[in-house]
């Protein structure tokens, strides 16, 4: 009984910080994790680059091939991207098919770089022909922690700029301070 209990309650832990379906962190877990990156960058004077990125045209991949096609591109992505990212460099998905990625010590520049070969790893993703017709691609909006921003202010910058970089055309990254 108290090993039933006991996994019931990791269980528990594990679905309340996680995304069931990627396995990755949920909104309020990258959220948390994303304010305590930016309370220790503040405190030893490192860099903080933050990413936004969304997969393009996904409601079409939900709409023409059903969601189990769909859930199958999350899963795959978000393996990709996992792949790309160095182990202090953490990953979550904000909602549907929004992501977040905390890059700690790591100055926009780089971030442009590492994000970059990121999108060109999920653009190069080959799913099976009755799956997909042809590749997906995502769009991403990078920015670098500023001396007078908070959670908010970060990210909505992360996002503006994710905002641009679908107008622009898509499959692209946008990213400045």
């Amino acid at each position: 009984m108290r090993r039933r209990l006991l996994k019931t309650q990791e269980t528990l832990s594990r679905q309340a910080l996680f995304d069931e379906l990627t396995g990755i962190a949920n909104r309020r877990h990258i959220f948390t994790l994303l304010e305590n990156e930016i309370s220790r960058c503040r405190r030893y004077g490192y860099a903080l680059s933050v990413a936004y990125f969304d997969i393009d045209f996904f409601k079409r991949i939900n709409d023409n091939f059903g969601h189990h096609a769909g859930d199958k591109v999350l899963k795959t992505v978000c393996s990709v991207v996992e792949l790309g990212l160095r182990k202090v460099d953490m990953v979550g998905r904000i909602g549907g098919e929004e992501f977040c990625i905390i890059l700690p010590e790591c100055e926009l520049q780089n971030a442009n770089g590492i994000i970059d070969r990121l999108r060109k790893s999920i653009a190069s993703i080959k799913f099976d022909a009755g799956l997909l017709n042809g590749n997906i691609t995502a769009s991403f909006g990078v920015t670098e922690l500023k001396r007078n921003d908070d959670l908010t202010s970060l990210i909505g910058r992360a996002d503006e700029l994710l905002y641009e970089a679908k107008h622009g055309g898509r499959n692209c990254v946008v990213g400045r301070m």
